[in-house]
This record gives structure tokens, sequence and C-alpha cells, in this order.
């Protein structure tokens, strides 16, 4: 079973402009890997306003 967490991004990349769908096991947890990668989590906390991920 996915978390939240792995379910809004594959929430997230099914919208435009990305469409992508049908993401396999792998890709998803390379997108999440990303996703919360250190300068990504510092980047969201700056944003206005911020974001917690």
């Amino acid at each position: 079973m996915e978390s939240d967490f792995e379910m809004s991004v594959r929430e997230f990349l099914a919208r435009p402009p990305f469409r992508f769908r049908g993401l396999t096991d792998e890709q998803l947890f390379l997108f999440c890997t990303a996703l919360t990668h250190d300068s990504y989590s510092n980047e969201a906390a700056d944003m206005d306003p911020p974001r917690h991920v």
C-alpha cells in the first residue's frame, strides 16, 4: 500500500503539464527521492507560503 506522500506524487505527476501516468515502483521511488532531497526541501521551505515536504 502506498503512503499518502506517494499517492500525492502520483497525482502531481498525472496533472498538466506532466501527464505522466503508469509509474513503475522504481520510477515512483526516484521521484519521491528527488522531491525529498535536501535542496528541494530547503527551497520548498523558502516558498511563500512555505511548503513542508
